[in-house]
């Protein structure tokens, strides 16, 4: 039984839509599969609202991989960078999902967004997303924005399974000396792919992401990543390895 909701904790659309997440909940991702989740979000995708008018926005080719991206700047001058990976459970998810987030991110905090297209699971398993994440980060940090007003630091910032690349990103980075981001901002990451948490038992239905759902699309990334055993693909249980604290991945 899903727990309870505390009408305290959210908000009155937040608990309308749970409420009807729990009245219809539909299949369980594994059921449906990768295709067919991303048919589905593309269509929400279009027949939402636009995102807000914003600058200058361009999709570009980035790094020695040519990952697609897409660049986000709310005015001519310069700003910082956020370089920004999205969540999908790494197997859906893509610059049309995430627009409207972006735009609105970049317009919020008046700096500039790098969106990134990165490969994803089941076609292209662990570690295809983190390298083209990688990839993407140094060839900001290399200065491959700089000709279209990007100035000051880079940031990383990730949301759920994107918080996961984003950290296992940095940890790569951190290991190979660099560059490091000056930042690294994570908003509800899957950095535990043990799943052996008490929220994946207490909140493992009925709040519109299932717990079996994260485990699906985990074992689509990676099979041999879930064990705790195996702890390469997952930042929570990684090993730090004997390295000096300025190749730590800094929080601020």
């Amino acid at each position: 039984m899903a727990e309870l909701i505390d009408p305290s904790l959210a908000d009155a659309e937040l608990t309308s839509f749970i409420e009807a997440v729990r009245q219809d909940p539909g299949p369980l991702a594994r059921a449906v599969g990768a295709a067919e989740l991303r048919r589905a979000q593309r269509l929400r995708a279009e027949a939402g609202p636009p995102g807000p008018e914003i600058a200058h926005v361009e999709d570009l080719t980035v790094g020695s991989a040519a990952v697609g991206a897409r660049l986000y700047r709310p005015s001519a001058g310069c700003r910082p960078l956020v370089v920004f990976l999205h969540g999908g459970m790494w197997t859906i998810g893509d610059l049309e999902s995430h627009d409207r987030a972006c735009r609105r991110l970049a317009l919020s905090t008046d700096t500039a967004v790098l969106s990134v297209d990165f490969r994803r699971a089941p076609e292209h398993p662990w570690p295809a997303a983190v390298d083209d994440c990688v990839d993407a980060i140094r060839w900001a940090a290399a200065g491959g924005v700089s000709s279209a007003g990007i100035a000051g630091p880079i940031v990383v910032m990730g949301d759920s399974s994107g918080g996961n690349l984003a950290t296992l990103a940095c940890l790569r980075l951190r290991d190979e000396g660099g560059p490091l981001p000056a930042a690294q901002i994570l908003v509800y990451p899957n950095t535990d792919l043990t799943l052996s948490g008490p929220s994946t038992r207490s909140k493992a239905t009925g709040w519109g992401l299932t717990t079996d759902d994260i485990a699906w699309g985990a074992g689509a990334m990676g099979p041999r990543l879930v064990p705790a055993r195996r702890p390469r693909g997952q930042p929570a249980v990684r090993r730090r390895p004997r390295r000096a604290a300025a190749h730590r991945c800094r929080h601020r």
